[in-house]
């Protein structure tokens, strides 16, 4: 089957029309040794963000916060004999900007389809999610590579609204095989200024202005999401290092979107993520799951046709799992220190029945 994007196919019934754990199924027992075979320290880095009360809510009907954590008992609640209890209570969205969580394939539908073309009003309703609901997704444990554009682009973070598209990808993850998670890094967290349009910090290992953060590229109508007037010398050699450029309907994310889709980035604001033309290179990889420290979509979004691009063809199309809003940066140093970009990724999110998503601890093991 074809998607709405040029050169991204889909995986609906590849593993069966009854299949709720799409590309997960490509991590077998052979890759889950392969992955353990990579732990050389044993250390293990948390990739997830501390959970904390005021965290600002993503859905209107959330409340006040994203996150609640409350005690229930504490000393002086239940004192009493010679045993005495601190126990306490968690409510939590399961997506949002803030949260780091795992996107159930059930999150999301396209034009009334869910995931293996399945009925999104049959799939989803008040009581829960009938099928693909994140219970079909524990665990997760499978090789890991580590795309760290700000490295590659030789700056300490993304400019705000930065989308990273296929090119990139491929020159930062160029060992990417079927079965692995794509992790991508973004700077998002380590940003000091957040405000749209602040320049990027260039490392000294490459030469000043090698990035353009003023030069943004503007989206064609001819093809959808493809970007002409890309910044040039605004991306490493490496990147480039082919010849060929960039396909028609593909982005470098060399700079800040703009153009008609763009705007102000609307509840959202401006955020770094990939372009939609970034899921050719997942496509082409047979990558079982997608990791970024940001939101997953770059926003404002570099197109017309689709609120969510970037979600919606992995989630719905693809059958990929998607994790949002990571810590990387520490591991993004610690890989950096040993020379390699791989890792063992484990993930083991709540196995709640019919949820469409659930916060989560990432795990690297190195």
């Amino acid at each position: 089957m074809d998607t709405f994007w040029p050169g991204v196919g889909g995986n609906w019934g590849r593993w069966g029309e009854a299949d709720e754990r799409g590309a997960l199924n490509l991590i077998d027992a052979e890759r889950i040794r392969a992955a353990a075979a990579l732990v050389r320290s044993g250390r293990a880095l948390s990739l997830a963000r501390p959970l904390r009360n005021g965290l600002p809510p993503y859905y209107p009907r959330a409340g006040e916060s994203a996150f609640d954590h409350r005690m229930i008992t504490w000393w002086g609640s239940n004192a009493g004999g010679d045993v005495q209890a601190a126990s306490d209570r968690v409510r939590s969205e399961c997506h949002g900007l803030e949260i780091t969580h795992m996107d159930a394939l059930s999150h999301i539908a396209h034009r009334g389809r869910g995931y293996g073309d399945r009925d999104f009003r049959e799939m989803a309703g008040p009581e829960g999610v009938s099928a693909c609901d994140i219970t079909t997704a524990v665990p997760v444990v499978t090789r890991a590579v580590l795309a760290d554009i700000p490295r590659l682009r030789g700056v300490d973070h993304l400019p705000p609204g930065t989308a990273v598209g296929h090119d990139e990808l491929a020159a930062a993850a160029p060992s990417l095989a079927p079965g692995d998670a794509l992790i991508v890094r973004t700077g998002r967290w380590s940003a000091t200024t957040p405000e749209p349009g602040s320049a990027p910090t260039a490392r000294s290992s490459f030469a000043s202005g090698s990035v353009s953060a003023s030069a943004p590229g503007s989206v064609s109508g001819a093809v959808p999401g493809s970007v002409s007037g890309a910044a040039s010398g605004s991306a490493p050699e490496s990147a480039l290092a082919s010849g060929a450029g960039f396909a028609s309907g593909s982005v470098p994310g060399t700079a800040p979107v703009s153009g008609s889709a763009s705007g102000s980035g609307g509840r959202y604001g401006r955020l770094s993520g990939l372009h939609p033309d970034a899921l050719r290179f997942v496509h082409e990889r047979d990558a079982a799951l997608v990791g970024t420290d940001g939101p997953g979509d770059a926003f404002p979004v570099p197109v017309d046709d689709c609120r969510l691009p970037v979600h919606v063809l992995a989630l719905v199309y693809l059958g990929v799992h998607l994790v949002h809003s990571m810590a990387l940066d520490a591991l993004a140093e610690t890989l950096a220190a040993e020379g390699r970009d791989d890792f063992m990724l484990i993930l083991a999110p709540l196995a709640v029945p019919g949820g469409t998503g659930s916060p989560i601890t990432p795990v690297a093991v190195i």
